[in-house]
């Protein structure tokens, strides 16, 4: 029995950083379903007319092709249905497509762009016996599986710092869902306000203090002034640092050494042996699962609508602290 899945949205993450090629761990969406062979992908769907022709043209796929989600949903039944399309439209289309009761619907981050969205989506899935997982794709991801082994072992840290771009809602996403998972529920967050052009975006990279429930602080720097991808994180330990560049490509730890030319004086040096390079490969370990649990009746466990629901609420008193200037209590 092979699982019928249709993606929705045709973009970068849904079809296109695949370039129609399947070599190595998956990239994208589509990507994913074709490497797994307990999967058939029956139906694509993007509202863009260049994106449904770049996926023509690279994956040459003989399947449906649609314009709009209704058209797709109304027509096809299926088991799987992906959502990769941008956040703002997610809410309207996770309503059609629990609506139409697949087994599961796996769905882009933040998978609404309030808690108040998120809140109804889970009400819905709930009455129509649907089950969503959302592409937090780090926490499939081995390494990140191997830190917070690491970091469930060790003591608190002493202090958690991040430094991100690419708004709240993208970047700042997957960072705050990655802080749960490594340190638990959060008590309080504390923004700055936004400056005058961060005012005028529409997904600013807000700059937060989040404390945990475990007293542990977390400081979060939002940087929308520059030209790259920024998604650093460092977690500092009495006699060590773990640092992550790069929303995890680069693993390096450095650990407290005494200084050899100084008496009195200790200093971080990198521990080669301890670090490594590399993509986060996530997507075809949330594949794995999801066909687990439509086969097997697995429940999906790794990254539930409801789990999904705590970032939001999170990322909407980052936000309203910015606004308001004020501490939020969670």
């Amino acid at each position: 029995m092979k699982i019928k899945a249709g993606v929705i949205g045709l973009g970068r993450i849904g079809s296109q950083w695949d370039h129609g090629e399947l070599r190595g761990p998956p990239l994208t969406h589509v990507g994913a379903i074709l490497q797994d062979e307990k999967f058939q992908l029956c139906a694509v769907c993007d509202v863009d007319d260049g994106n449904r022709e770049k996926f023509a043209l690279e994956w040459k796929l003989d399947i449906p092709m649609y314009s709009s989600p209704s058209a797709m949903l109304e027509r096809e039944k299926l088991d799987v249905i992906c959502v990769a399309t941008p956040a703002s439209s997610h809410y309207s289309i996770m309503k059609e497509a629990i609506a139409s009761e697949p087994n599961t619907i796996f769905c882009e981050k933040p998978y609404c762009s309030n808690a108040s969205e998120a809140q109804e989506i889970c009400r819905l899935m709930k009455i129509h016996g649907v089950a969503v997982s959302v592409n937090y794709h780090r926490r499939w991801d081995e390494r990140i599986n191997v830190l917070k082994t690491q970091v469930d072992s060790m003591p608190p840290p002493s202090h958690v710092e991040v430094v991100y771009g690419k708004g709240l809602l993208n970047y700042g996403s997957h960072i705050v869902n990655l802080l749960l998972l490594l340190f638990g529920p959060v008590s309080n967050v504390v923004s700055f306000p936004l400056s005058l052009h961060q005012k005028q975006m529409d997904d600013p990279s807000v700059s937060s203090m989040l404390t945990f429930e475990s007293g542990l602080q977390v400081a979060l720097r939002g940087l929308d002034d520059v030209h790259y991808d920024l998604f650093d994180m460092d977690i500092y330990y009495p006699e060590m640092k773990v640092r992550l560049e790069s929303g995890g490509y680069l693993f390096e730890v450095y650990e407290a050494v005494k200084d050899s030319r100084i008496k009195g004086y200790t200093h971080l040096r990198g521990n080669r042996e301890k670090s490594s390079a590399g993509p986060i490969h996530g997507l075809k370990g949330a594949y794995k699962e999801i066909h687990d649990s439509v086969l097997n009746g697995i429940s999906c466990r790794v990254s539930t609508a409801e789990a999904a629901l705590q970032t939001l609420k999170i990322l909407d008193a980052m936000r309203a602290s910015s606004l308001n200037e004020k501490p939020i209590e969670l």
